[in-house]
């Protein structure tokens, strides 16, 4: 095993603890206090930006070892919506006017770069 896989290894592992971290999650967010579920909300946030970071980075070793990306029709506005559902923020709001905005690329690559995007408007947002 070389470094890379060792490396992919872990990640692997890091991206499974935090999966563990989510019962503990549920329970901030049905927490009857507010400031506690907005606490519970940031943490989330925080998680699923690590854990999509993560899943790139699994993404570019596969892609590493298939010397190539794979390519696709993407549409946008679905991904938009995903994103948006597993991050359950009410202030993400997907404007109705690019329902057919499609891209070709690599779907990780281009959930990473919108993820990354959701992920900096909420944190200034919050600021």
């Amino acid at each position: 095993m070389d470094h890379q896989d060792k490396a992919a290894s872990l990640v692997h592992s890091a991206k499974n603890r935090l999966q563990l971290l989510q019962p503990f999650l549920e329970s901030l967010l049905q927490h009857g206090d507010c400031q506690v579920q907005r606490t519970g909300q940031e943490i989330s946030n925080h998680l699923n930006e690590v854990n999509q970071q993560l899943v790139l980075m699994l993404g570019l070793y596969r892609a590493d070892q298939a010397d190539l990306l794979q390519a696709e029709l993407i549409e946008v506005y679905d991904l938009l919506l995903s994103m948006r559902d597993q991050v359950c923020d009410s202030r993400i709001v997907i404007d109705e006017a690019i329902p057919e905005l499609q891209v070709y690329g690599d779907e990780r690559l281009i959930q990473a770069v919108l993820g990354d995007a959701v992920h900096n408007a909420l944190r200034n947002l919050s600021n």
